[in-house]
């Protein structure tokens, strides 16, 4: 037996209407919306969920600069408090010079030299925390002894350093070792 002759007019209604039943059955699946009004509130949610997209980004663009910034400070933290101490020993070696190098041009070099590695520190954002004569300050100090107070010095003034202390920006990287005049010996 000979098949059919299929004219292609008939075969063209059997594709619309094979692709009118998964239309069908896809809208009531929810999945093809069947109106007008339908692909503008599709429109209106993709712009919504890319213009979130958007705003997701920048926030993460801005919390990773301030992360990039935090991991900076930490660097120079670091950097900072381990090459700190030998700037401390060394100006505690000049102060202690004997006295027949106390004019010699080698000393005077390894002076400059201590005023080099400050000067580099203070490109890096480290200060010296003030001591003789401020009002001590148990955040930034540290008392290693007291001694009565003169008659122009008050009660809690610094009189003397026993070592330097150091700040990164607002912080206290190493706190100054300080006497304290008291109104009583302790």
């Amino acid at each position: 037996m000979d098949q059919p002759n299929i004219t292609p007019e008939i075969s063209d209604l059997n594709s619309k209407f094979a692709y009118s039943a998964e239309v069908a059955s896809a809208t009531k699946a929810g999945q093809i919306p069947n109106s007008e009004h339908n692909w503008e509130e599709k429109a209106q949610e993709y712009l919504a969920g890319w213009q979130r997209a958007q705003a997701d980004y920048a926030n993460l663009q801005k919390q990773m600069s301030g992360f990039g910034q935090d991991l900076l400070k930490q660097a120079k933290m670091n950097l900072v408090k381990e090459i700190l101490p030998t700037l401390t020993y060394l100006e505690t070696a000049l102060e202690h010079a004997p006295e027949d190098l106390k004019n010699n041009p080698w000393l005077d070099g390894i002076k400059h030299i201590a005023v080099e590695i400050e000067t580099a520190f203070g490109r890096l954002g480290l200060t010296r925390i003030k001591t003789v004569g401020e009002k001590f300050d148990p955040l930034i100090h540290e008392a290693a002894g007291t001694e009565k107070a003169t008659d122009e010095q008050t009660p809690e003034t610094i009189t003397r350093e026993i070592s330097p202390g150091f700040m990164l920006g607002d912080i206290v990287i190493q706190p100054a070792r300080v006497i304290v005049s008291s109104d009583s010996k302790f």
